[in-house]
């Protein structure tokens, strides 16, 4: 069952090929319709706060032809705020909080992962946030023996374009090396202790 906000088939489906598997992920992507819709009201200092109406909400499900240890597969996230230019003015990785004092750069990990995100900033600031989202083989040994690598990847956001105005959403696009290639830099910064790779060819 899909929150009410979402519609019932996917905005995108995306398919790639680890090993002799193939890993398909589907992308749900809509718009926040209330707190009611998107669970807000288990989240302390949240609730029903009807200030996420316009933000956007994102969800993925994995499938795959593999078996048992082979579906291990976790989302790493990383957020950035975007200048008038376009650049990057600050960067952050994307945690659950159990997650973020630990060191761990998944923001979900687990046997066919779904990821589900519906940002908001109720103060509702000029703003430009863009996400970006991988999807990659999870490492089932210690953090330095394997590198990290992308399967697939999505870039999505909003943008705000003055205090108080209503949030818009950016597309849903997929994406490759290019973006990661981006991030990678900023993941060896903030997880000295993992290894991560290039996009596979």
């Amino acid at each position: 069952m899909h929150e009410p906000c979402l519609a019932t088939e996917p905005t995108l489906v995306r398919e790639a090929k680890c090993g002799d598997r193939t890993v398909r992920v589907s992308v749900w992507y809509g718009v926040n319709s209330g707190p009611e819709s998107t669970g807000f009201d288990v989240i302390r200092d949240v609730g029903l706060d009807p200030r996420v109406r316009g933000f956007p909400v994102i969800k993925a499900e994995v499938d795959s032809s593999g078996f048992g240890y082979a579906n291990l597969l976790g989302w790493i996230q990383g957020v950035a705020h975007l200048g008038p230019d376009g650049s990057v003015e600050d960067w952050n990785p994307d945690w659950i909080p159990a997650f973020r004092d630990r060191g761990i750069p998944f923001c979900s990990l687990a046997y066919h992962p779904t990821f589900f995100d519906a940002p908001f900033w109720p103060e509702r600031p000029r703003i430009h946030w863009r996400a970006d989202l991988f999807l990659c083989p999870m490492v089932v040994r210690r953090p330095s023996e394997e590198e990290i690598t992308p399967l697939v990847g999505f870039r999505w956001g909003y943008t705000i374009a003055g205090a108080g105005a209503d949030p818009v959403l950016l597309p849903l696009e997929s994406t490759g090396p290019e973006a990661w290639s981006e991030v990678l830099p900023r993941l060896r910064f903030w997880f000295p202790s993992w290894r991560f790779g290039a996009w596979p060819p």
